[in-house]
């Protein structure tokens, strides 16, 4: 733990951290920064400015999953046959109604294929006098969020979002079907997943030779009367956790819309305090969202406050260790003191969680940096060293030396200026 040697020898954390903030780097930026408890912080800049929050939405969508789905819960994908079978011919359709889950053939695409091709093995059935039939109606949204951008819906960080998820997205490889095609090849979002999931189905029972004699397609589930397995997600729990270290924008989609959407999300904003209007999605790509430092600092009481807090808590990136935050602070003294969600975008740098003081108080965050124009890592760096600052206070203040010393995130080289980047949306 750090000791301040003097109260003499130390100086406010608020005047430290305005110090820092006077950076070049955020010329002409929006700042808003607020630390400790939002009615009355140990140090703030702006806190009521809103700004676009980027991915650490995805801690609010986080919140609102524990707080609806809850982290035990698991997500199911039934399979059905949609017929009668008689001497090994299913008469009717083999049917995969999605429960969105974000991880149906996340790590591993042909591992659901497999599963449902032994089931059906298991069955005897070698005849589907009908089709593959994906549904995909546990969501009836459009396939991307409001605001996001259109010149990012090829880009792997913008799949489209169906009721029925498969392979992230993403065109699988060893899949040729139309559907299962991205725009610009395997590892590119494909226009329909659930589409994508029946193609890639009947290829799999065709090569086992069981004969599926319809075409796949997409429709609603006419039959649920004789299920045939149920495919299971890992806990909701290793879901966030994975969407909350990879920024996973598909996972924060899901997730959001089976927790309730903005309407759940805006309920709970009002129960920690905040006036701020609800996300217009759950990944944080939209532009259409604005949220405060101080409402990201209610969000996190308020997650402190819930019994599933600690958990949700120990989901996020530690600094210097895991996820997002696992090659920043190096050095520092914040690296193990700090979790948190990142957020970036082209001009969007924020971070929001909890840092652990110096005197062992644990403080919640957000550093909110919208509109710079200079490349992203030197805003890091300022951001980085605001909240290294804050990781090396005790009672509200930092050492005087703090402002001069790497441990806190200081350099020795001088700033350079440059044009700024184009950053994906996400951590």
């Amino acid at each position: 733990m750090i000791a301040l040697v003097t109260t003499a020898l130390a100086i406010p954390l608020q005047k430290a951290l305005e110090r820092v903030l006077d950076d070049p780097a955020l010329a002409g930026a929006s700042v808003s920064v607020s630390f400790g408890p939002p009615a009355s912080p140990v140090a703030a800049v702006d806190p009521d400015r809103r700004v676009v929050p980027a991915s650490v939405t995805k801690l609010l969508t986080a919140a609102v999953v524990a707080d609806t789905l809850g982290l035990d819960a698991v997500l199911e994908t039934p399979v059905y046959l949609a017929g009668v079978v008689a001497d090994g011919v299913l008469v009717g359709d083999l049917v995969v109604v999605g429960g969105g889950d974000p991880s149906l053939g996340a790590t591993d695409p042909a591992a659901p294929l497999r599963a449902v091709r032994a089931a059906v093995e298991a069955a005897h059935v070698t005849v589907v006098t009908g089709a593959v039939v994906a549904d995909p109606s546990r969501f009836d949204g459009p396939a991307h969020g409001q605001g996001w951008m259109w010149d990012d819906l090829g880009a792997p960080w913008s799949p489209a979002i169906s009721g029925l998820p498969y392979a992230l997205g993403l065109a699988p490889p060893g899949v040729d079907g139309v559907a299962c095609q991205g725009r610009e090849g395997v590892g590119t979002p494909v226009l329909d997943p659930a589409a994508c999931f029946a193609e890639a189905l009947t290829a799999e029972l065709e090569r086992a030779g069981i004969d599926v004699q319809g075409a796949p397609r997409v429709a609603q589930a006419a039959s649920t009367e004789r299920p045939l397995l149920t495919l299971r997600s890992p806990p909701v729990r290793d879901l966030v956790r994975d969407m909350l270290h990879r920024s996973d924008n598909l996972y924060a989609e899901s997730l959001w819309r089976l927790a309730g959407g903005r309407d759940a999300v805006a309920t709970r904003l009002l129960a920690a305090g905040s006036q701020d209007p609800a996300p217009a999605d759950g990944s944080g790509l939209s532009r259409y969202s604005l949220l405060s430092a101080r409402t990201l600092t209610q969000v996190t009481a308020w997650i402190d406050g819930r019994p599933w807090g600690p958990e949700l808590r120990s989901l996020l990136p530690t600094a210097g260790r895991t996820g997002t935050l696992a090659s920043r602070f190096a050095g520092t003294v914040a690296v193990d003191r700090v979790v948190a969600k990142t957020g970036s975008m082209t001009g969007v740098r924020n971070l929001v969680g909890w840092v652990t003081a110096a005197d062992g108080e644990t403080l919640p965050f957000a550093v909110c940096f919208v509109g710079f124009v200079v490349p992203q890592g030197e805003v890091i760096a300022v951001q980085d060293r605001v909240v290294a600052l804050a990781a090396g206070s005790a009672r509200g203040r930092v050492p005087r030396s703090a402002l001069r010393d790497p441990a806190f995130g200081a350099s020795n080289e001088p700033p350079t200026r440059s044009r700024g980047d184009r950053v994906p949306p996400g951590g």
